[in-house]
This record gives C-alpha cells, structure tokens and sequence, in this order.
C-alpha cells in the first residue's frame, strides 16, 4: 500500500476512471434508457404516464442489482482494501517503534550519523499514518450516508408501503449529502489542500505553501529553507502557479530556477 505512487501511473488511473465511469453507464444510464428499470403496478404506470411526476419506481430486480453493483460490491472492496493498508500500516508503525528503541541504546556518535535519516522515515510514516486516518473518516462518511438508503431501497421494492415516502427522500437526500462532506475531509491533508488552490488558481496561497512547505502529522515542514539549506524564490514562483502549459517541479521552487514555459 505504500508502494501507490509508484504503483499507479497515470494510464492506470485514467483506465480506472474509464472503467468506473462505464460500469455507472452500464448501471443507471442503459437500463433507464432502455425502460428495463419500469415497474408494472398501477402507481409506477400512472407516474410514467405523467410528465409532471418526479417519483422513480423501479420494479425488484433492477432495485437490488443496481444497489449491489453500484453500492454493496464496492463497500466490500473498500472494506478489504482498507482493512489490508491497515494491517500493513500498524506492522510499519511497530517497526517505527521497535527501531526508535534500538536508537536510543546506541551511542551519540551512532544518533549523529542515523539520526536525520531515521527522524525522515519516522515523519514519513506518521504522515502515512495520518493519510490512512483520513482515509478512514472517508470511508466512515460514506457508509453512513449512503447505507440507510441502500438498505430501505431494496426493502421498499420487496415489500412495498412499508416505507413512508418522506423517509426514502430523506435518506436519499442524506446520501447526496456526502459529498459535501468529502471536500471537508479531504482538506485535512496538506497535499490535498495544495491541490485545491492549485485547481483554483489561488497563486499566492499556493506559493504560500510550496515556500512554507507541507505540514505533515506533528505540525513541522518537511520542506522549508531550514531543513534543506535552499533559498526560495517567490518572485519567479507567483507567475509560474496558473500559466498554460506543464506545473514547474518543487524543486525547482526551491532552487529558484522555475521559467514559465
């Protein structure tokens, strides 16, 4: 798991952003389109028959295939998934813990030669750490917003009138809500923050932190004027941030070589 960077390219993610957005086609758009989704009891018929009705009435099977393709199945993979990077991060932690007690046995002229490299792999897996707590929260959300309505969809279609309308747009509703929750949580992460101002155009908040640095999970910069010994260049970096063409590296923020292509 902490192998993703390298792991997954770009033409990995963009064959992962296809699949996903064909099985969604397969899944809502098609079935629509082609009418299987219809239901036959006299309610359904009535609001098909009505231009002004808004009500979608499934019939049970696309209710409970679409609910398990579109929701179950992938909340089981992300389950798995989640639970094996877990289970990967709290053996590096232990590893963490484990040399930090070898390090502080051995003597002063050891710490002076081990120590800036092994306080780099600490912070780096504390940061790991911290992304996997994101990760979590982000999990969590979803699957409370989104389960309750999962739950009463494949219910409502098996046994009908049992639900109150009011309470599947409720939770439907809910569901929807997740994702003005995701913005939020992805925000605790520096990188993502960076990210943000950098879609957005914001120069100066984005220069503000290329120059500042990343904070990683106990509050210091991994990459500030101190640590490498680099002179920042703000006057080349503010004109860089939101030209057309390729986004300059950090290093060279750092080193104050950036040009505008």
């Amino acid at each position: 798991p902490f192998k993703y960077q390298s792991l997954l390219t770009k033409g990995k993610a963009r064959v992962v952003i296809l699949v996903v957005w064909v099985v969604s086609g397969l899944t809502s758009f098609l079935p629509i389109q082609m009418h299987w989704y219809r239901a036959d009891h006299e309610d359904a018929i009535r609001c098909y028959q009505n231009e002004m009705c808004c009500d979608f009435f499934t019939n049970q099977a696309y209710a409970i295939a679409s609910s398990i393709i579109s929701f179950y199945l992938p909340l089981v993979v992300m389950v798995f998934v989640y639970a094996r990077v877990f289970q990967v991060a709290k053996k590096q932690l232990q590893k963490i813990d484990r040399s930090e007690g070898r390090f502080h046995t051995q003597n002063k002229e050891q710490e002076q030669k081990g120590g800036a490299g092994h306080r780099r792999s600490s912070k780096f897996f504390l940061k790991e750490h911290k992304a996997l707590k994101t990760l979590g929260i982000i999990m969590g959300t979803f699957t409370l917003c989104w389960l309750p309505f999962f739950i009463v969809n494949i219910v409502h279609v098996i046994q009908d009138n049992i639900i109150p309308k009011y309470v599947y747009i409720l939770l439907n509703w809910l569901g929807y809500v997740n994702s003005a929750f995701n913005p939020l949580i992805y925000c605790r992460s520096p990188d993502f923050r960076y990210a943000f101002q950098e879609l957005l155009c914001l120069r100066r908040s984005a220069l503000k932190m290329y120059a500042n640095g990343y904070s990683n999970s106990n509050g210091r910069s991994d990459y500030n004027e101190e640590d490498n010994g680099y002179p920042l260049a703000p006057d080349k970096t503010c004109d860089l941030l939101c030209e057309e063409g390729s986004f300059p590296r950090p290093e060279d923020f750092l080193h104050g070589k950036g040009t505008a292509p």
